[in-house]
């Protein structure tokens, strides 16, 4: 039975620098190795597992019902369902819609004329747990092929690379040409430092999701049971009183097993025990619950989101950063927040925005302790929101630390770039904030400073966001 409809094979030689070529107007994805290998969804999982044994390069295969896409099951995920324990006995037998239907994933299709810039763009916006799905090409045929993501970003890389020869090579012959080449660098650059920052984010935020649920089980049993076993201790303290009442002459062993308990002193420090498990409990969940807050892993579409939980959850993750060590000295964080109303935003993406600015006005206070001479110099930090006209509102992030003068502020937001130390920072943080703000929320982000006398961000977002990001097809089966 033939389970492909055509040959497996690439509908175009593999992307390489020879046949990539900066003249060429049309970097599309129809220059890619595409893979066609579709299966209609009633044959088994075993015939499944026969097609990517025989086929080792196939990034997955498209799922069918009389020749109409239902979905795509790539080979990462089918082996990783399949290697678990009983999904082998589970889904060999049965048909594949019953596999899809328990691991379905949105599907990411682009059109063959897609840019090949534009396509990792695009693919590097999708959520984390999906970024290493292939990609579905649609021709304008009608018919429907796989991309692997590795090809494209390859391509990207050999096209980058391409575009910065070339720049060196015509900047004296051909200045036009030069600064068209100058901006696909750019943009190439700023893609590069997103699959960068967007692999780590990704990773940093499955990794606080799973803390955050292993300790969430055991800190619920122990805040659940701390109410009655409250409750119980105060009836066995009153049931001790009554006795005491009722037979106030004692046995001596009795009165020498309660001077060796020091029972008085018992029953008055037991209530404070309890309350202090009590609050240390309550503050262990307040943590997980920001943990959760920042991660949103489950939380990458568009959302109306209190935007103070956030800021809250950023600054509870760095409260052991607010002290500094050697001296003990607390930094203050002022909180002046308006009436904001719940406000359309990524909220994981800004999220990283607020731990970003915060983490940078700490570090800037950090320098400014050793430099100042004034004793009374209290280090700060203030945050403001407020909404503005038009359906914005505004969220200003202060500290009183060292400022920068003006040719700092020019390339604040530039990729790579950092005033620190080597190893201290990439100069990447403040640069994917700048992307999060202008080109995925529509807003803007300022700096205002003034060296020796601090910083102060500006982040200015509308409440309301228009959906420009590409479009996810979820296709029933």
């Amino acid at each position: 039975m033939n389970l492909i409809t055509s040959s497996l094979l690439p509908s175009e030689p593999p992307a390489t620098p020879e046949n990539l070529y900066l003249d060429d107007p049309n970097f599309t994805l129809q220059k890619l190795t595409l893979y066609t290998a579709e299966i209609e969804s009633h044959h088994t999982g075993e015939e499944a597992v026969k097609l990517f044994e025989t086929n080792p390069h196939l990034p997955g295969i498209i799922l069918t019902k009389a020749g109409k896409l239902v979905g795509v099951i790539s080979r990462q995920r089918f082996f990783e369902y399949m290697s678990r324990p009983y999904s082998l006995e589970l889904f060999s037998r049965r048909s594949l819609v019953t596999f899809y239907e328990f691991a379905k994933t949105e599907i990411f299709i682009l059109p063959s004329h897609t840019p090949i810039v534009t396509a990792v763009r695009q693919a590097l916006q999708r959520p984390p747990a999906q970024i290493y799905e292939p990609i579905v090409v649609q021709q304008p045929s009608g018919n429907y092929q796989l991309l692997e993501i590795h090809q494209l970003l390859l391509a990207q890389v050999q096209l980058h690379e391409q575009t910065t020869a070339a720049l060196h090579l015509s900047e004296s012959k051909l200045q036009k040409k030069a600064d068209l080449l100058e901006k696909t660098l750019s943009k190439l650059q700023n893609t590069q430092a997103q699959l960068i920052q967007t692999e780590k984010m990704s990773s940093l935020g499955q990794m606080v999701a799973g803390i955050a649920h292993e300790i969430n089980n055991p800190i619920s049993f122990i805040y659940g049971n701390l109410a009655p076993v409250r409750e119980y201790t105060e009836g066995l303290l009153k049931l001790l009183s009554l006795y005491q009442q009722a037979y106030p002459e004692s046995l001596p062993e009795i009165v020498a097993a309660s001077n060796e308990l020091d029972l008085d002193f018992l029953k008055a420090d037991l209530p404070k025990i309890m309350a202090s498990m009590q609050s240390g409990a309550e503050r262990i969940r307040n943590i997980i619950q920001s943990l959760r807050n920042f991660s949103r892993l489950d939380e990458a579409e568009i959302k109306q989101v209190n935007i103070h939980e956030g800021i809250d959850s950023a600054l509870l993750i760095l409260q052991s950063r607010l002290k500094f060590s050697s001296h003990q000295q607390k930094i203050i964080v002022n909180q002046q927040y308006g009436n904001l109303p719940l406000v359309e935003c990524y909220s994981g993406s800004l999220n990283q925005v607020f731990m970003e600015v915060i983490n940078n006005a700490i570090d800037a206070l950090q320098i400014a302790r050793g430099s100042k001479s004034n004793l009374n110099w209290q280090p700060t930090i203030g945050i403001r929101t407020e909404v503005l006209e038009r359906d914005r509102i505004a969220i200003h992030i202060f500290d009183n630390g060292i400022g920068m003068n003006e040719e700092v502020q020019r390339q604040l937001f530039n990729p790579f770039f950092t005033t620190k130390a080597v190893g201290k920072g990439t100069g990447l943080g403040l640069s994917i904030s700048y992307q999060s703000i202008v080109e995925r929320h529509r807003g803007q982000i300022k700096c205002v400073s003034s060296l020796g006398e601090g910083t102060e961000l500006i982040i200015e977002i509308p409440t309301r966001q228009c959906y420009t990001e590409p479009a996810l097809f979820k296709l029933a089966s």
